[in-house]
C-alpha cells in the first residue's frame, strides 16, 4: 500500500459493484463462504463480477475458512489474489498460503476477542497487512457488525507492526475522518454503514465516506 486505501465489502451485483468503482474505491471486499453471516452472492457470481470490474478497483476475497487449502480454492475459484483471512486460521496455514507469492493476504484483528499483541505476534511474518474489527457480544459476530471499538487499540496495532493496519468496525461517512485521525490507519473498510434499508450500497453516502476519508488522510502527519 504505497498511499491510503479504500475498501467497501458487500455488492449485490455488477452494478452497485461498478457504482462503489467509479466512486473512487480502491478495493471492493467479497466476503464468501462458510462463517459469512450473509452471503449476498455465490461463487459464480463473485468471479462474474470480479472479472468486469475496472482495473482502478481489486477484488477482496473475505473468509472464514481455516486452512490453506480451502483458502487457495476457493480464492482460484474466483480468480482474486487479495485475501482477507477472517477466520481463526493457524499461522503455519497461513504460512504454506504465503508460499504462493502472487498472494496478497490480510489478517483481521478483531479488537474486544482476541489480544491484538498476539496477533500481531503470531501472524507478521506471514501476511502483508492487517485489518482490525469490531467483535459484537450482542451478535457473537466479527465484522460486518456496524459497531465500532476502540480506536486506541486500532492506534496501538499501527504502533505495534510495520505492515500496514486497515480500520474497519462501524465506520461511516460521519465519524471516518475521526476515526482517520484517531488511528492513523493504512486505509479503511466500510460495509453495512453505507447500506440503505434494504441493505444495498447508498451511492451518496459511499461518496461522502470516501471524500471525507480521502480528505483525512491527506491531513495526517505523514500525508502531509
Amino acid at each position: 500500500m504505497n498511499h491510503p486505501r479504500i475498501q467497501i465489502a458487500g455488492v449485490r451485483d455488477l452494478k452497485e459493484a461498478l457504482m462503489l468503482s467509479f466512486s473512487g474505491a480502491d478495493h471492493i471486499g467479497f466476503p464468501l463462504g462458510p462463517g459469512i453471516s450473509e452471503e449476498e452472492l455465490n461463487e459464480g457470481e463473485v468471479a462474474a463480477i470480479a472479472s468486469k470490474l475496472p482495473k482502478c478497483a481489486t477484488p477482496v476475497l473475505i473468509t472464514y475458512l481455516n486452512t490453506a487449502l480451502e483458502v487457495q480454492a476457493l480464492a482460484d475459484k474466483v480468480g482474486m489474489t487479495r485475501i482477507q483471512l477472517h477466520g481463526e486460521i493457524p499461522p503455519a496455514e497461513v504460512e504454506k498460503l504465503k508460499k504462493n507469492e502472487k498472494l496478497y493476504l490480510i489478517k483481521s484483528i478483531v479488537i474486544g476477542k482476541f489480544s491484538p499483541d498476539e496477533i500481531v505476534f503470531k501472524y507478521d511474518p506471514f501476511v502483508d497487512a492487517f485489518i482490525t474489527d469490531t467483535y459484537d457480544h450482542a451478535s457473537n459476530r466479527s465484522g460486518a457488525t456496524g459497531v465500532t471499538h476502540d480506536w486506541g487499540e486500532s492506534h496501538r496495532v499501527v504502533k505495534m507492526t510495520k505492515k500496514p493496519v486497515i480500520l474497519a468496525g462501524g465506520l461511516r461517512a460521519e465519524n471516518v475522518a475521526l476515526a482517520i485521525a484517531a488511528v492513523q490507519p493504512a486505509g479503511v473498510d466500510a460495509h453495512t454503514g453505507l447500506e440503505d434499508e434494504n441493505g444495498r450500497k447508498d451511492e451518496l453516502l459511499v461518496q461522502e465516506f470516501i471524500k471525507n476519508a480521502k480528505q483525512a488522510f491527506s491531513e495526517l502527519p505523514s500525508n502531509g
